[in-house]
């Protein structure tokens, strides 16, 4: 009992750790603007890094990531992917006009939408939506509700969620917006605690990744109807 306690919070702090190093790296890799490196990191850092510890530290598999999927639980994969992405649209709504209005933000840049569908989607599965919730949630944070408990495990993954929101995007931006990048951070978070919550449900990465990437797809289609 002693000795699988211990391995629950040695796994707990190596999780916490990559964390703050992937907030280090990633609000470097903003500043520095080299496409190709942030092109690698997502690949090496939150594909390779999560499957390489999991695989042959843990001797654990890929549902250890999250990367589950069971047939009879596909109602409650769509009824948690549609809730999640009704509920982050609306998130982002706020976020807009928070970041419009209040943060003084240019409205071209807030309401800037990526026109490319297809490339966009082919990123979102292979840098951002699924990988981020491979290593925020399936990674991070199964390992942080493993070792804290659960609702602590939620709110400390979202929280690193959130923060590397903030960084990155001040290193983007500059401090001139740093309400703006707080704003954004925020939302993060929040997101963060809906994706938490629906891989606490659902088991599975899968319904968070598939609300994150339409998220990321739509999500900015969707409030430029609503804004304009």
């Amino acid at each position: 009992m002693a000795e699988g306690l211990q391995e629950t919070k040695r796994s707990g702090v190596v999780a916490l750790f990559l964390g703050f190093l992937n907030l280090a790296a990633f609000s470097f890799l903003s500043y520095l603007e080299l496409p190709l490196l942030r092109f690698i990191f997502p690949i090496l850092f939150l594909w390779v890094l999560p499957f390489l510890i999991s695989y042959r530290v843990e001797g654990r598999d890929a549902s250890a990531l999250g990367l589950s999927l069971r047939s009879e639980r596909f109602s409650l994969y769509l009824l948690y992917t549609l809730l999640g992405f009704i509920l982050t649209t609306l998130l982002l709504c706020m976020e807009f006009h928070l970041r419009i209005c209040f943060a003084g933000e240019p409205l071209g840049e807030v309401l800037r939408v990526e026109e490319d569908l297809v490339t966009g989607l082919l990123f979102q599965i292979g840098g951002i939506g699924l990988p981020e919730e491979v290593f925020f949630r399936g990674f991070l944070m199964g390992r942080l509700c493993n070792w804290l408990g659960e609702e602590e495990g939620l709110v400390l993954s979202s929280l690193l969620f959130g923060m590397g929101h903030v960084t990155s995007r001040l290193c983007q931006i500059g401090l001139d917006y740093a309400l703006s990048a707080t704003i954004i951070g925020v939302y993060a978070s929040l997101n963060g605690l809906i994706f938490g919550y629906q891989y606490l449900k659902t088991g599975s990465v899968l319904p968070s990744a598939a609300t994150h990437i339409s998220l990321n797809l739509f999500g900015a289609r969707i409030v430029n109807a609503i804004l304009l």
